[in-house]
């Protein structure tokens, strides 16, 4: 028994920890700068039924299709610029089910957009929707989870394919979300979960996908818009002012982006708690760097003592903790090159911070010392919870760094965005500690 629970303990811990990296990657959002919209070579048109080889079908896509392709046809854009209402969920990846997070609501109804954006990190899932209707959504989102309403406008970009008759990449543009643009990868085909069936929209350029209820009739095919409909826009004719609306690029010069300095003032928000660099960069508010540290500790507490019933004192006692290990932490700049107009590489030099092998050692030789009753399973709970924050502590007040190492990471720039390719920042996470002597 006090073998089996030290180490889902120790899991726990160590998955709060490890998701730190996640903090760093999802704040760079807040560092829009005015570039060009990078274009993606994604063909809308591969993805239709005729360019799929029958041979590669699995039995459940073929299925989805075959029920699908007769009927009536829905385009994406009516479904986003309707009358009816009509409920958007945006997750953070492309698989549908019971307990994905979701990001962000999209209410559409009368031909107007509202959205609600899960900023305060404290994502419900798909779940805690289920069953509800347009009203009881936007009531649950304003009055449970608090969010503000915010007026939004969408249009439907295109890129043309080499003929220049066909789409090649359909854009999804918001005017005023913190991500402008979307490139519309695949619909995502219709999927019963708990009382309800969605289908949805992939984007082949952030991560997130768009889901909302498959309310139709089993003969009802959605599809992507095409190249002559009213609501699509010639991105490129835009951009050379042959549209009566203009996308606008600046006519200044292009000033270098300092992603040396840009980064350093992610990673010094993120673990020091720092916001000064955050600030004098123009990333953000103090205020919204505060937030963005805070919620971003507090993410991690839910997930390190999740399932786990605490006093308020203890989780006060143990988050401290966490902080101080952050703020810990050894690193710095070292060079940087640019790759291209949308890529430059960041050396981050470090410190292996050595807290987790002693902190075990300690949190090993605690439990099997520990002589007091596992009968109340919550004031056993309450002391586990204390050996291993005193551990960390034990072992923070002693701190042993390796070598001095280094590890390249992308600032990419995607939607207008810089940002941390999320794969190196979870490199550089595993770098900082050695998380590995916890396993």
């Amino acid at each position: 028994m006090r073998k089996f629970f030290r180490f889902k303990m120790l899991h726990k811990v160590m998955k709060g920890i490890a998701i730190g990296g996640s903090v760093v990657c999802l704040i760079g959002v807040l560092a829009g700068c005015n570039k060009e919209l990078e274009k993606k070579n994604i063909s809308a048109e591969k993805f239709s039924e005729k360019n799929l080889d029958n041979d590669k079908k699995s039995e459940e896509v073929e299925d989805v299709l075959n029920d699908i392709h007769t009927g009536t046809e829905i385009k994406i854009s009516e479904l986003f610029l309707t009358d009816e209402p009509r409920i958007w969920y945006v997750i953070r990846d492309g698989k549908i089910s019971y307990d994905v997070n979701v990001a962000a609501v999209f209410a559409c109804k009368d031909g107007k957009i509202t959205y609600y954006d899960m900023g305060n990190w404290n994502y419900p899932e798909l779940e805690e929707f289920d069953g509800m209707e347009y009203e009881e959504v936007i009531n649950y989102v304003e009055t449970t989870l608090e969010e503000s309403p915010h007026e939004e406008s969408i249009k439907f970009l295109y890129d043309r394919d080499d003929s220049g008759n066909d789409i090649e990449t359909e854009i999804l543009s918001f005017s005023n979300w913190y991500v402008k643009y979307f490139h519309i990868g695949w619909i995502l085909e219709p999927k019963t979960v708990l009382s309800n069936r969605y289908f949805g929209i992939t984007t082949d350029d952030s991560g997130m996908s768009f889901i909302t209820k498959y309310d139709f009739t089993t003969d009802t095919k959605v599809i992507l818009n095409e190249i002559d409909d009213p609501c699509m826009v010639d991105y490129e004719k835009k951009e050379e002012g042959e549209n009566k609306e203009e996308i606008t690029k600046s006519e200044e010069p292009e000033e270098e982006f300092d992603a040396g300095g840009y980064m350093k003032a992610l990673l010094d928000n993120s673990y020091k708690g720092d916001s000064s660099a955050f600030v004098e960069k123009g990333i953000g508010t103090s205020e919204e760097a505060e937030k963005i540290y805070e919620d971003g500790i507090e993410k991690e507490m839910t997930v390190a003592l999740s399932g786990l019933q605490v006093s308020e004192e203890l989780e006060t006692e143990f988050c401290n903790v966490l902080k101080s290990i952050y703020k810990s932490v050894k690193y710095k700049i070292g060079e940087v090159s640019r790759k291209d107009s949308k890529t430059y590489e960041v050396e981050v030099v470090y410190e292996k911070m050595e807290i987790f092998e002693p902190a075990m050692e300690t949190f090993n030789a605690g439990i099997e010392a520990y002589e007091g009753d596992t009968s109340d399973e919550a004031a056993y709970t309450e002391q586990i919870v204390i050996l291993l924050k005193d551990a960390l502590q034990a072992a923070l007040n002693h701190p042993v760094y390796g070598e001095e190492e280094s590890v390249i990471v992308r600032v990419e720039l995607a939607n207008d965005v810089w940002s941390p390719n999320e794969s190196d920042v979870t490199i550089l996470q595993q770098c900082l500690f050695d998380t590995e002597k916890a396993k």
